[in-house]
């Protein structure tokens, strides 16, 4: 091969190189338009849905909830701005925690208002079917959060054919999901702590997500 045909395959290499990294891009930013776009109509949907049930209202009642609506809605966005400068620990685990429990909240709305409207559409009409949603949505976060704060231990046994020095039993811990940072504080972490070594395992795994924002 000559040098000539040496360097047009090495520049051939690189264009192939950033043709993909541009497709990727283009295609990061297609899908970034999309999941902000479907956030904020899902949020223009189930205000029109609300404000629609409480059509009693005066114009001031309405235009207040529309507000407070909204500051949640663009919280979650805030929030990851905030976070990534230097705040207390106290006002940054406040702040995670309320962008972060509107955004389970919405989703679970969101998902429950669409089954009523669909039941509402083929069957029978459900009165009130937004404050339904919403009703079970907390219900849904309170019973997450209640098993978040008490987590479960589950026993696995698995039988190997292999020996690790010289034992014939081996206990391991397999955590993951931990999520430290503002959501998970140090009280919380070391509560954690503790129930890992109240196993006396003889090995500990972490799996992923062990640190959040970072």
């Amino acid at each position: 091969m000559t040098n000539k045909h040496y360097i047009a395959n090495i520049v051939d290499k690189n264009w192939t190189t950033i043709s993909i990294n541009n497709k990727s891009k283009n295609m990061f930013i297609v899908v970034f338009i999309f999941i902000i776009a479907l956030y904020f109509g899902v949020h223009i949907w189930l205000q029109y849905a609300m404000l629609q049930t409480l059509a009693f209202l005066p114009l001031l009642g309405k235009i207040s909830i529309s507000i407070l609506f909204w500051i949640l809605a663009l919280s979650i966005f805030v929030v990851q701005i905030i976070l990534r400068k230097n705040v207390s620990p106290a006002i940054g685990h406040c702040l995670y925690w309320i962008g972060n429990t509107w955004l389970v909240f919405i989703l679970y709305t969101a998902i429950i208002y669409a089954l009523i409207s669909l039941l509402n559409y083929f069957f029978v009409p459900i009165p009130y079917g937004i404050f339904i949603s919403m009703i079970f949505a907390i219900l849904a976060i309170s019973y997450g959060f209640i098993n978040f704060s008490h987590p479960k231990i589950k026993h696995q046994s698995i039988e190997i054919k292999k020996t690790i020095a010289d034992k014939q039993n081996m206990k391991v811990v397999f955590i993951s999901d931990v999520h430290l940072g503002y959501g998970i504080n140090s009280g919380r972490l070391q509560k954690f702590v503790k129930t890992i070594n109240d196993q006396q395992a003889d090995a500990i795994f972490i799996g992923g997500d062990l640190i959040d924002m970072n």
